[in-house]
């Protein structure tokens, strides 16, 4: 799992290089947290790549990503970003309309989250 609250291009830059000296296996990577409500100033094509890997050619759920972002949050999260983390095979969750719980087993009384979806229009 992997929080990165609101940390942007340089902390999840610096966060990479010293899970990479440690020997980190990006691939097992199964739960991200989009940062700071999914906004495309706080990543970027470079820093994807190699925290959750490159864009696949087709479609793959290779882990979860979710997106922290109020009901009325105007324009969060990004389309782009949701986009580019559905590019690198993430399910990418939002908890807009209500509370989320990541679990790997049925909970009594919750029921699934849908995914948000690949979006063909995106904010300039």
């Amino acid at each position: 799992m992997l929080f990165t609250g609101d940390s942007g291009i340089p902390a999840l830059t610096g966060a990479t290089e010293y899970l990479m000296s440690r020997g980190f296996d990006f691939k097992k990577l199964r739960f991200v947290q989009v940062p700071h409500h999914g906004s495309h100033h706080n990543v970027g094509p470079a820093i994807l790549d190699r925290l959750i890997g490159t864009k696949l050619s087709a479609e793959a759920h290779l882990r979860t990503a979710f997106v922290s972002a109020a009901k009325d949050a105007g324009k969060h999260p990004s389309k782009k970003v949701v986009n580019a983390f559905k590019r690198r095979g993430a399910t990418v969750h939002a908890t807009q309309d209500t509370i989320k719980l990541y679990h790997r087993d049925s909970c009594r009384g919750w029921r699934a989250s849908t995914p948000l979806p690949f979006y063909e229009r995106v904010e300039e």
